[in-house]
């Protein structure tokens, strides 16, 4: 047959595969940053919430038509679905919009501090 992988072949494959990207590719992140078995592990659990939350929200809807049991059911399943929709669609961007509010609050603070600090080194030499 075409086209047929046999799955007893899959595991060996993917560890071949697996082994040459390692050996071609040099996989290091940049800085004092390792990337090791606990970060990877880490990261799995990570996205194994994330997606267990995304599972809530899911079912924040049907749950929400029970609970509150409302009069016209087809304006509150629309008005449900477009407020999920758009906290689906604006929720990748949290983290840029956090840091976006967090530098302009606190911008040019690490200059004063690296400039405090250098204060420091200075005085303290010359006391």
């Amino acid at each position: 047959m075409y086209g047929f992988f046999p799955p007893e072949e899959a595991v060996p494959t993917l560890f071949a595969l697996l082994e040459e990207t390692a050996l071609t590719f040099d996989l290091h992140a940049p800085g004092d940053w390792e990337i090791t078995i606990f970060t990877t592990l880490f990261q799995g659990l990570a996205y194994l919430i994330v997606v267990g939350l995304a599972n809530v929200c899911y079912f924040l809807g049907p749950w929400s038509e029970r609970v509150l049991k409302p009069h016209n059911v087809a304006t509150y399943r629309t008005t449900a679905f477009r407020l999920g929709f758009w906290f689906s669609v604006l929720l990748p961007f949290t983290p840029a919009i956090v840091l976006f509010v967090s530098c302009s609050i606190h911008r040019a603070e690490d200059k004063r501090m690296i400039l405090e600090l250098i204060r420091r080194v200075i005085l303290g030499q010359l006391a």
